[in-house]
């Protein structure tokens, strides 16, 4: 691929796999009957939502997100139309600083009203009452899909298509397993330089700067990075407020402390999660949880990784191997709104195969998995997450150089 200016470089990816990867997406829309795809993507300041048009065409819009004027609309959204009469794939987005040359596709049309010239490309194409697929209804705001619907002058008949392009980034190429390698390397120096940071008298914020610094230096930026300590360490975020995260309470001798960090590099993601007592030294209450924490994802669970493996009957070993514990009713807030053992990973922070019970996703070579527990008795609780790629022959460890245990 051709590099430009503010435009991630997804881990030497040539135009040809993009074109590629297009073309398989186009497939799958032809095989359900439609007349071409319409994928949007949301840029800017946010991690979320940019995956697609990064993975088909290379592009993250430079733009946040921000209220429409006279002089702009839809900020930071992105619009690629795969089109099934002639095969092209034209691109609309806010211009920003974008070398549009430099982009893999066949037409580009940088502007400051997405909405308003992506119906003037449509009727162009004379897709504007064609029988598309869109994927991507995350990543467009109510507004912008108003404006698209004024400028159309009618409401387009378009089919819902979510999931058909992140099904297909599943698995990973060679180049972006390299680029999630980068990335990997990046968030266990984070990790690292956070847990290293960890000592008495500092705040959460003070050990979370240390890790974001670490990961900035390497290109990163995180999406997030929940921590929790102490009297709050139960939680899987220790505040709720904005930030989440304590910025005033000192850490004191004793403490527990667990970590979550994930961010991107060049658009994919690491994420891992440790958790440490202040002062190294652990009550015997403490230890037993820090010890079950890793135990299940290094003793459990990654053993279980390789070709063949479901995310359902990963979920049902961790489950089991819980109730084994006596902590099956331990009753841990986080279990309430994310009941999973982990999730797969690449150009956005939750992708398939989701750890969740009955999921049927078939492990495959070239997925790329996170594997996480947040495991708590009533006296206190720990996160532990290790990342992997799945081989032919079982897994390939991307977090084991951040150390597991920091305590003595």
């Amino acid at each position: 691929m051709r590099s430009a200016a503010n435009i991630p470089d997804p881990g030497g990816v040539t135009d040809a796999e993009f074109a590629e990867r297009r073309a398989r997406a186009l497939d799958a829309a032809m095989a359900s009957g439609l007349d071409g795809l319409l994928v949007l993507s949301r840029g800017g300041t946010s991690l979320e939502w940019y995956a697609d048009n990064l993975y088909l065409a290379g592009v993250h819009s430079p733009c946040q997100n921000l209220a429409d004027t006279d002089l702009w609309a839809d900020h930071s959204l992105s619009a690629l139309i795969l089109s099934a009469v002639d095969g092209r794939a034209t691109l609309v987005v806010n211009g920003g600083d974008l070398e549009a040359d430099a982009l893999p596709v066949d037409e580009v049309h940088t502007t400051t009203h997405v909405a308003r010239t992506l119906a003037d490309v449509l009727r162009a194409q004379r897709l504007d009452g064609a029988k598309l697929g869109i994927d991507g209804s995350e990543a467009i705001s109510l507004k912008s899909w108003r404006n698209l619907v004024s400028a159309l002058g009618h409401e387009p008949a378009y089919e819902n298509a979510d999931g058909l392009v992140r099904r297909l980034r599943v698995v990973k190429s060679p180049a972006e397993l390299d680029r999630v390698r980068a990335a990997a390397r990046a968030g266990v120096e984070a990790m690292s330089a956070l847990l290293g940071a960890v000592a008495e008298g500092r705040t959460e914020a003070d050990v979370v700067a240390a890790g974001v610094a670490e990961f900035m230096r390497s290109g990163g930026m995180p999406l997030d990075v929940p921590v929790a300590s102490g009297p709050h360490a139960q939680r899987y975020w220790g505040n709720v407020d904005v930030p989440n995260l304590h910025g005033t309470r000192r850490l004191e001798h004793g403490d527990l402390l667990h970590a979550d960090f994930y961010g991107a590099v060049g658009g994919y993601f690491t994420d891992l999660a440790r958790g440490t007592v202040v002062g190294g030294r652990p009550t015997a209450a403490q230890r037993e949880v820090l010890e079950l924490g890793v135990a299940l994802i290094e003793d459990v669970l990654l053993p279980l990784v390789r070709p063949g493996t479901t995310g359902g009957e990963v979920h049902a070993a961790a489950s089991h191997w819980l109730v084994e514990q006596g902590l099956a009713d331990e009753g841990l807030a986080f279990w309430d709104v994310f009941p999973t053992f982990g999730h797969g990973l690449g150009l956005s922070i939750l992708e398939e195969p989701l750890i969740v019970a009955g999921n049927e996703t078939v492990f495959a070579p070239g997925m790329v998995i996170a594997l996480e527990a947040f495991v708590g008795r009533t006296a206190g609780a720990t996160y532990f997450e290790h990342s992997v790629i799945v081989t032919p022959d079982g897994y390939e460890l991307l977090t084991g150089d951040c150390p597991s245990v920091w305590w003595q």
